[in-house]
């Protein structure tokens, strides 16, 4: 079932060889991917393939220059949005050099714009000079799309982290960067999730210890404003954070080195926290259990299907999962 949804992504050679691929999805069309590649092919020159559109294309791109000589020192990397330009967050590490740059794709009136954020650029606050360094990792929060509104100016903001705690710059503007949750250290992975007028903020630091930093923007100056990191959960080794837009609410799913899933959700009225755990057995199989799959098929012979517009009844003496016409349904 799982093999028959799968759609592949058109215009990627086969001897193109994927050593990191990045997901998420593009601003401007509901379920519009975006989908970053990148690898070699079987010259050994390194590129990578960029999709953000829902007929699968995938275009070819070349790394930032310093980058080219090596890919290998690619440390993350997070797409973006700056004044309604996409483009890819580069986080990678040449020698004893640590870059963060963001390059946008080239549209029919403007070209590749790179913006810089790396450590030690003139365009940064001077408060950053002796903080802004030995960076981890990178998160970037694009805004939702508004009815009436222009959103092909839109820019995403940028979340930093770092051994010296989490950097933020609001839109993008690298001299508008602030630096908070300033009492963590050694963040080594960040995800951002915001709906409406809420942000959420999850750090994930040494060693293995979850975070939560909560934060509001204001209606009319667009401004966020965080409150202090609440210890979250201990001994994590990955989360999967999400934030319902109907429910203006947060889910996360948080996976911890005993082997147990963790799903935490929060209540959207009181905006308090519960939690169900999913233990997953230490067996090859989730579920170890003897199975089949039963195939029906109908035809009249030079007629086609014989209950193409009649009604077919199913019914089962326990539970089984019942597929007609790529829809599926389970059976009590």
């Amino acid at each position: 079932l799982f093999v028959e949804g799968l759609t592949a992504v058109k215009g990627i050679p086969a001897d193109f060889e994927v050593t990191r691929i990045y997901m998420n999805q593009a601003l401007g069309g509901e379920g519009s991917p975006y989908i970053i590649a990148a690898g070699r092919d079987s010259a050994g020159k390194y590129y990578y393939y960029q999709v953000s559109s829902l007929d699968l294309d995938a275009t070819r791109l070349e790394f930032p220059e310093n980058l080219k000589r090596d890919p290998s020192a690619l440390e993350k990397i997070d797409l973006g949005y700056i004044k309604g330009l996409a483009g890819t967050y580069f986080l990678y590490k040449i020698g004893d050099t640590q870059s963060l740059v963001l390059l946008t794709f080239a549209t029919p009136d403007i070209g590749p714009l790179l913006i810089d954020y790396s450590p030690g650029y003139a365009g940064l606050p001077p408060s950053f000079k002796d903080t802004y360094k030995d960076l981890r990792c990178i998160g970037s929060c694009i805004p939702e799309e508004e009815e009436g509104k222009n959103n092909d100016k839109v820019s995403s903001d940028l979340y930093v982290g770092s051994s010296n705690g989490i950097f933020y710059f609001p839109q993008g503007v690298a001299s508008k960067g602030e630096q908070i949750a300033t009492v963590l250290n050694e963040v080594n992975d960040i995800m951002v999730v915001s709906s409406g007028l809420s942000v959420s903020v999850w750090a994930l630091c040494s060693p293995g210890v979850l975070y939560y930093i909560p934060g509001s923007v204001d209606a009319v100056t667009r401004t966020t404003t965080f409150k202090s990191p609440i210890l979250f959960a201990p001994d994590v080794v990955h989360i999967a954070p999400m934030r319902s837009k109907l429910r203006k609410a947060n889910d996360i799913y948080v996976l911890g080195n005993n082997k147990r899933l963790n799903h935490y959700y929060q209540d959207p009225v009181t905006l308090f926290w519960d939690n169900r755990v999913i233990t997953v057995p230490a067996t090859p199989f989730i579920v170890d259990v003897t199975s089949y799959t039963t195939r029906i098929h109908t035809q009249v012979v030079g007629q086609g299907p014989l209950f193409s517009e009649r009604q077919l009844s199913i019914t089962c003496s326990e539970r089984n999962y019942v597929t007609v016409n790529g829809l599926v349904y389970s059976l009590d």
